[in-house]
C-alpha cells in the first residue's frame, strides 16, 4: 500500500481518539423538541447469546478431542484447555461489553439537536454551536493518517461533528466503530430524517490512499 503522500487531506482520515469496538453503544433518539445521539442501553439479550456461542464452540472443541480417531488425547486438552478457554473467553468478552457500556452511559449523549433554536451541543465536550457554526457531521471510513506514517493500517469507521467558528475549522469525534462497511447508517438515517444537519461521507479505496468524498443521503 505503501506511505502516503505528502500532500493528502488531514480531514478525510480517522482522527483515532476514543474507543473502537464492533458493539453499537450509540443509539438514535428524538421527540418533538430534540434529536440526541444516545448511550445505548445494556444489551443482555447479546452478551447472553455470545456466551451460549462460546460454550457451544468449546463443546464442541472438547467432543472433538474426545472422540478423535487414535490414541485418546490427554487430560488437559480434553478437558482441562477447552473449559479454560471458554471461561477466559466468556469472562473477558462481557466484562469488555459491560465496561464500554457502561462508561458510555455515565457520559451522557454524544450529540444533542434542538429543533426549536437549531443549536447543536455536544455535551462531553461541553460545547455548543451555532448551526451556521456547523460544517457538516463526517462519516468517514479511512485509515488513521498518524500510523500510516509508520506503518500500514486497516480502516475503521467514525463520525465526527466538523466546525468552523471564528475562521478556525475543527473536527470533533463523537462515535467510532471497527467496522468499515455500514458502520453508521442505523444512526444517520434517523439524524437527516429529524434535523436538517447535512452529512458527508468519505471513505478510502482498498488500496492506496485515494478517498470518495461525497453527501450522505442515507
Amino acid at each position: 500500500m505503501g506511505k502516503p503522500p505528502d500532500d493528502v487531506d488531514p480531514e478525510h482520515f480517522i482522527i483515532g481518539r476514543g474507543s473502537y469496538s464492533n458493539l453499537r453503544l450509540a443509539v438514535p433518539y428524538s421527540d418533538e423538541r430534540e434529536f440526541r445521539i444516545d448511550p445505548a442501553p445494556m444489551p443482555r439479550k447479546s452478551i447472553i447469546f455470545m456466551n451460549v456461542v462460546f460454550v457451544l464452540f468449546y463443546s464442541s472443541f472438547h467432543w472433538v478431542a474426545k472422540n478423535w480417531p487414535g490414541e485418546q488425547a490427554h487430560f488437559l486438552i480434553v478437558y482441562v484447555l477447552p473449559f479454560v478457554m471458554c471461561l477466559a473467553t466468556c469472562i473477558g468478552v462481557t466484562w469488555i461489553t459491560l465496561r464500554l457500556h457502561t462508561r458510555a452511559g455515565t457520559r451522557g449523549p454524544w450529540l444533542v439537536f434542538d429543533k426549536a433554536t437549531r443549536r447543536v451541543s455536544l455535551p462531553r465536550e461541553q460545547l455548543e454551536f451555532d448551526f451556521q457554526d456547523v460544517v457538516h457531521l463526517q462519516y468517514i471510513t479511512t485509515k488513521r493518517l498518524d500510523l500510516a506514517r509508520v506503518r500500514d493500517n486497516d480502516s475503521l469507521s467514525g463520525v465526527n461533528l466538523v466546525t468552523s467558528r471564528n475562521g478556525k475549522r475543527e473536527r470533533w469525534n463523537l462515535v467510532n466503530s471497527w467496522a468499515n462497511v455500514r458502520a453508521f447508517e442505523y444512526l444517520l438515517r434517523p439524524l437527516l430524517q429529524q434535523t436538517d444537519i447535512p452529512v458527508v461521507r468519505i471513505k478510502d479505496q482498498t488500496l492506496g490512499w485515494e478517498v470518495t468524498v461525497e453527501q450522505f443521503v442515507g
